[in-house]
């Protein structure tokens, strides 16, 4: 198996594409999930479509380069999970296939191996999550830009791939926030790693701020700059949420982490084989896997999507400690008893055999309330699902974002915003499970005279202007 996957052949990596994209079609077998994480972005791409301005019109915390790819994608509910399996499956693809080229291209490895590219595809395997499109995903494939720079520079020196590696860091955060730590392990790999001038870092610093400049001009030119900064980036790391069924997690990496420690104690047992600028290379990618763990902790929402983060530095190491192995019989067996393990669990996740803590949490419960269809709707709560057949009318989608009003409904600024956002966009049905709109309706009576209770919670409008 290593063998086969050592000789750098066209046409073998035609057969571990072939191989990969067999076995993510086993889903078309069953039907494709949908699933809580992907809905947040799909009703903001929804509002977005209906005219509402992200963060001035609706209130979330999605970056924006998320919000405006899912915008560009279909509002029918199956093609639009179609649409996110196909375009994971294409960026995983392209992201296993390009770090293995720039692995090649730098040198930074002993051979010239397919072993990068089969390892990033066979660790995408592991879990459901990785199935789905996610800013994550996103964000990493702008990652490997970065790293690719970052290996050039040491290589060569040239101050140009300092200010690229900074600006597709720049980008990567507009699609994932929390992945802006990478610019301080950047900064700490120069100082460690490399003997560079002020000139490197302003220009890493430079690369980085041009998109955020971009973005920001963009939305101070639409008036909506402010809420900008009042939405996005005040309540980011407020806004948790966990998708995570933590029993679970042991056996999610229990295969992959298995394959890598006997990999490890394998290659050292013979020594390890690498110039200089290999090794430069080697610490430089365990300093960033330093900084997706980082990234993953300070994430605000607890996914295992975050692992495609860790793919491309899990992913070095694997193909590094298996080139050093010397007993090739153990380490063929291994790959093979990994590949047979991920196939078992790409089948079990398609017939909803495995995982099923994590799918229960991630699962959507679909509304079965007919009479929402097509409604303009508004929850008081953290009740989504109920957008999902219907239209979000006001600004408040994201609950925990929304107290900045219905947290404090005793003081007047609160309840005169609440008025004014209600009218503006009046909703045909309010559900209330939180009982919070009892005391709106108190406090501004022309509002209550303009819903009639249908049953505890639901409140329906009469009439309007």
């Amino acid at each position: 198996m290593i063998k086969f996957l050592k000789i750098n052949d066209p046409y073998r990596l035609v057969i571990l594409v072939v191989f990969f994209v067999a076995i993510r079609s086993l889903l078309f077998l069953f039907e494709l999930p949908f699933t809580l994480p992907e809905l947040k972005f799909f009703l903001v791409a929804r509002a977005m479509e209906d005219g509402k301005w992200l963060y001035r019109d609706i209130w979330e915390t999605t970056e924006p380069l998320t919000a405006y790819i899912y915008y560009l994608l279909p509002n029918n509910q199956l093609y639009f999970s179609t649409s996110t399996y196909w375009i994971n499956v294409l960026l995983l693809l392209f992201n296993a296939l390009y770090i293995n080229w720039q692995f090649h291209r730098y040198d930074i490895l002993s051979e010239k191996t397919l072993l990068p590219a089969f390892f990033y595809l066979l660790l995408s395997l592991c879990f459901i999550e990785l199935n789905t499109l996610s800013s994550t995903l996103l964000a990493s494939t702008f990652l490997l830009f970065v790293v690719s720079n970052f290996l050039g520079y040491l290589k060569r020196e040239e101050s140009s791939n300092m200010y690229y590696a900074g600006f597709f860091l720049g980008i990567a955060t507009l699609f994932q926030l929390s992945v802006v730590v990478f610019l301080f392990f950047l900064i700490l790999s120069l100082l460690v790693f490399t003997r560079s001038n002020s000139k490197s870092y302003f220009l890493l610093f430079l690369g980085t701020t041009f998109p955020w400049f971009i973005l920001s001009a963009y939305f101070f030119w639409f008036d909506s700059f402010s809420p900008f900064l009042d939405i996005f980036l005040s309540n980011y790391f407020k806004s948790t949420y966990n998708y995570i069924f933590w029993p679970e997690l042991g056996y999610v990496l229990l295969i992959p982490g298995l394959i890598f420690l006997s990999a490890l104690f394998l290659s050292l047992r013979g020594g390890i084989r690498e110039i200089n600028y290999q090794s430069i290379c080697r610490n430089f990618l365990f300093a960033w896997l330093v900084g997706v763990i980082t990234a993953i902790f300070i994430y605000p929402i607890s996914s295992l999507a975050l692992l495609h983060l860790l793919l491309l530095p899990l992913c070095f190491f694997y193909t590094f400690y298996f080139l050093q192995v010397k007993k090739m019989k153990v380490a063929n067996l291994l790959l093979i008893a990994a590949i047979i393990g991920m196939v078992v669990v790409q089948a079990r996740t398609a017939m909803g055999l495995a995982w099923r803590g994590s799918n229960r949490k991630m699962s959507l419960s679909k509304n079965r309330n007919t009479f929402l269809e097509g409604k303009r709707l508004f929850i008081a709560g953290d009740s989504s699902v109920y957008y999902l057949n219907a239209k979000i009318a006001t600004k408040y989608l994201n609950w925990e974002v929304s107290q900045k009003d219905f947290g404090s409904v005793n003081e007047f600024a609160s309840i005169e915003s609440i008025k004014k956002n209600l009218e503006k966009d009046l909703p045909e049905v309010i559900i209330d499970y939180q009982h919070i709109m009892q005391h709106v309706f108190k406090r501004v009576p022309s509002l209550s005279n303009k819903y009639l209770i249908k049953e505890p919670g639901i409140y329906v409008l009469q009439w309007k202007k």
